[in-house]
């Protein structure tokens, strides 16, 4: 569960979370979807990503490094924003993920990616299960236990320019 500062700042996790959860897997079923709000709340927990939703969602996007999620970085952001119903039911999931409601079939999954595509870091990662179109990852020993995803969430949304970023 999300222990946000303030509503402001539970309303940014919100919104950050609802449209990685619209823009990679929108068109999955509820389970994908619930799945892909579970991976974004693991990395939140996991000591090699930022410890904030948003900024999870938007790492790599400022220093050019390459984005996690292509939706960021590819301009999909901007240039396909959802209809208020899709808006509502990303939202509907990650209202939900945010308070605690877990996708136990991805485990501690910090990794997935499109059946289609075939990523070089895949075959260093443990398979943990296929939903609709995505294949999820968790990282092999210790690494990818439960106890590895103890960092606690650190806050500090900042919204930018028409996007939620992480403050600096």
């Amino acid at each position: 569960m999300l222990r946000a500062a303030s509503i402001a700042e539970r309303e940014q996790a919100v919104n950050c979370l609802a449209a990685a959860v619209y823009f990679e897997a929108g068109t999955e079923p509820l389970a994908g979807q619930r799945a892909v709000a579970q991976v974004v709340l693991n990395r939140v927990r996991d000591p090699k990503f930022p410890a904030s939703v948003c900024g999870v969602v938007f790492q790599g996007s400022r220093r050019g490094a390459g984005c996690q999620f292509s939706f960021v970085c590819d301009g999909s952001f901007r240039r396909r924003p959802p209809h208020a119903r899709q808006l509502a039911e990303a939202r509907g999931v990650a209202e939900q993920a945010l308070a605690g409601r877990v996708a136990p079939e991805v485990e501690t999954a910090t990794h997935y990616h499109a059946s289609y595509v075939h990523p070089s870091w895949e075959r260093r990662l443990v398979k943990v299960n296929r939903i609709g179109a995505h294949i999820f990852y968790r990282r092999p020993g210790e690494a990818g236990a439960p106890s590895a995803l103890s960092q606690r969430y650190a806050g500090g949304e900042l919204h930018v320019a028409g996007l939620v970023r992480t403050a600096a």
